[in-house]
């Protein structure tokens, strides 16, 4: 029996397996009293660890909302109560910093729903977001503004409480403003909506319920009588069930409790108090779901046993059939060769055989030696185009990242020489970098777009990269590379749709024609580079029209002032003849040596009331300009039939000897404009026709 055992692979095989089962099994028996024990142990860690956390979770918020309104308070520049006392006299600047801060504040702390400031009487002063039906009310009994009034002068307090707004529950972090002098101005507070602590432990329970198991977390406020439920992943729940318990571990501070309620159900409850504040986190579950594993364990073991079972017979005949039965075969038929063989290598005649192989794992290991150095290959290719993508996206400036796209193309691909060739206005390629390439060539080159031969036209062209390798000297390779000596010509386009397009041209000595893998390659970064090119190129026209742009506004504000001065040079000329007008009549008022009569000085007075009216509406229409000028401009809209502004403008108008034709139809609806303005418009047309008409006028309707 042993004989047979030690010269049958598949019975050692099956007993080492057999021997592996009964192990197993035996373990997994012997563990299962070890882990029945262990863990329940574990479960109540567990359930108290998630209490710890979901602590830390809500202990990291209301620290994040103390640091905010801490850092607020003492934020540099201004103090915050020097700010607030300022702000309350309606000094418009303090109350544009302090909504600044608020403002920025409020941004920097996505958990906040609002941030505001009660003056020293309880009065809303300032709210980020504002809203108007609470800016300016008076919250002076709320409990959290009694209580920043009266606890300590340095303590951030928090609160559960109700946001004056909605009318919801939130937790309230203030803190109370005091000068150095010890004088009271009133609160900051923020206040973090139960919402945001409600959210996770839904979410947490809702975790749990997917994967069958029932969970009930809450978070109370241990400084209240009843100990305030803040936030529970029980939707709907507004305070502890003590039927189940709820209210027990409160008393322990930290710890893990088991409680079985009226209905018997078996609960396990653990609690912990958040750091450094008043508060603490209740999770409970069934205990039937917490020990859960435990009977999955049993089940799994058994269903091991019955596999390791099953598997033992598929593994044996396997085993036999693929395995031991073609070992047979092979030993029984090379027996004597290899038999042959260790005879010889044991003399010294034969060395080992070399590790190579012939059958299918060798066929494997060359295959995995292939792979091994192909993705050498292609981690050395992305390195360069990573490489190249720092150094082209570093600068802006297009022929450092033309120059950038040429020593990167020398590196991918092996060649003797590249050039950028670019588009001009005349629709001709022209080499604008070059590496490797002689002066002559970059003088000479100057191929047209239309070009049938040029291998960098037609790529250009067709857009698809264009390949020539010269068997001999009549071969179409572009001239000029084949006196150069190149004798295998690649031209990838390089096209874009905003900055036109250019060509990568690379060229080699040998008649080596470029891999299909070489010229996928060079497309692929083509593409690639293609991107940064038309950046750097957009970003030197942008800044060119921007230069552009820079001078006309300048001509144009150049113009605005001569333009300004001119008609300040002409309204200073209308102004000197009413002026005139009426220095002239008064002084002949004032003679002494002529009596006038009560026609004449009526005469003289009316000259220079008319005159001083004209100088009153030439320096109404100077404040209408500036007030224009400003966008002040006010307008009197109402509605006025057309015929009656044009009777107003012709009394105001002095027509000698001209001759003024009316034709405007009676029907004519009225339109809305400001009858004083648009009357000096109409006075000012009938001025300039009477003056260059030729002594005949016509007002018509067209």
């Amino acid at each position: 029996m042993f004989a047979w055992f030690r010269r049958s692979l598949l019975a050692q095989l099956l007993g080492i397996y057999l021997l592996f089962v009964a192990l197993v099994l035996g373990c997994g028996v012997a563990i299962r009293v070890l882990v029945q024990r262990q863990l329940w142990q574990d479960t109540q860690n567990n359930n108290l660890a998630l209490a710890q956390a979901v602590a830390r979770e809500a202990s990291q918020r209301i620290i994040a909302a103390r640091t905010t309104i801490i850092r607020l308070v003492t934020s540099e520049g201004p103090s915050i109560t020097d700010l607030a006392s300022r702000a309350k006299q309606g000094n418009a600047d303090a109350i544009y910093q302090m909504r600044a801060l608020l403002r920025d504040f409020k941004n920097a702390n996505r958990d906040a729903s609002v941030i505001y400031w009660l003056d020293e009487i309880g009065v809303m002063r300032l709210a980020v977001p504002e809203y108007p039906a609470t800016i300016g009310q008076d919250f002076s009994r709320q409990p959290t503004f009694q209580n920043a009034k009266t606890k300590s002068k340095d303590g951030v307090l928090v609160e559960y409480g109700l946001d004056f707004t909605t009318l919801e529950g939130v937790v309230v972090i203030s803190l109370p403003l005091y000068d150095f002098a010890g004088k009271f101005h009133g609160m900051m507070a923020l206040n973090v909506p139960v919402e945001r602590f409600n959210s996770p432990l839904q979410a947490l329970a809702q975790e749990h319920r997917n994967r069958d198991d029932q969970i009930f977390i809450h978070l109370v406020d241990l400084s209240t009588p009843n100990n305030t439920l803040i936030a529970s992943s029980d939707f709907g729940r507004m305070e502890l069930d003590p039927s189940r318990g709820e209210r027990l571990p409160l008393e322990c501070g930290e710890c893990t409790q088991r409680f079985v309620d009226v209905n018997n159900n078996d609960w396990l409850l653990s609690t912990t108090a958040l750091k450094g504040e008043n508060w603490a986190v209740i999770v409970r579950r069934p205990t039937q779901s917490a020990l859960a594993t435990l009977n999955s364990f049993n089940t799994w073991l058994w269903l091991a046993a019955l596999l390791f079972g099953l598997g033992g017979v598929m593994f044996w005949v396997v085993l036999m059939r693929r395995v031991i039965r073609p070992l047979q075969t092979l030993a029984h038929r090379y027996s004597a060769k290899i038999g042959d063989r260790v005879n010889i290598e044991g003399a010294g005649g034969l060395r080992p055989p070399p590790l190579l192989r012939s059958d299918e794992i060798g066929d494997l290991s060359h295959s995995l030696s292939s792979l091994e150095q192909s993705v050498a290959d292609h981690i050395g290719e992305l390195n360069t185009l990573l490489v190249t993508s720092r150094a082209v996206v570093g600068t802006l400036e297009p022929q450092t990242v033309l120059q950038t796209i040429i020593n990167a193309a020398r590196q991918l691909v092996s060649m003797d020489a590249a050039a950028v060739l670019a588009q001009d206005a005349n629709q001709r390629l022209r080499v604008v970098a070059s590496e490797g390439r002689s002066e002559p060539f970059i003088r000479m080159t100057d191929v047209a777009v239309d070009d049938p031969i040029s291998p960098s036209a037609k790529a250009f062209r067709t857009g698809q990269p264009v390949q020539i390798t010269a068997e001999d000297e009549a071969s179409e390779i572009a001239l000029v590379s084949f006196k150069e000596g190149f004798r295998s010509v690649l031209a990838i386009p390089i096209l874009s749709r905003h900055v036109g397009g250019i060509v990568l041209h690379v060229a080699r000595y040998a008649r080596l024609s470029f891999s299909e893998n070489e010229v996928n390659l060079l497309s692929t970064f083509a593409n690639y580079a293609a991107l940064a090119w038309e950046h750097a190129v957009l970003y030197e026209r942008s800044d060119e029209r921007l230069r552009e742009v820079a001078a006309e506004n300048q001509r144009l504000y150049r113009q605005a002032v001569e333009d300004k001065q001119t008609l300040l040079a002409a309204v200073g000329h209308e102004l000197r003849t009413p002026l005139t007008t009426i220095k002239g009549n008064a002084s002949t008022l004032l003679q002494n040596d002529v009596t006038w009569s009560i026609d004449d000085q009526r005469h003289f007075l009316g000259t220079i009331s008319d005159e001083a009216d004209r100088m009153a509406e030439l320096l109404n229409h100077l404040l209408d300009l500036a007030r224009q000028e400003t966008g002040l401009l006010a307008l009197k809209r109402a509605p006025y039939a057309l015929s009656e502004l044009v009777n107003r403008a012709l009394k105001r108008v002095e027509t000698g000897s001209n001759q003024i034709v009316k034709n405007l139809p009676s029907q004519l609806p009225k339109i809305d404009v400001d009858s004083a303005r648009i009357e000096v418009v109409l006075r000012n047309l009938l001025a300039n026709a009477l003056e260059y008409g030729g002594g005949w006028v016509q007002i018509a309707h067209s």
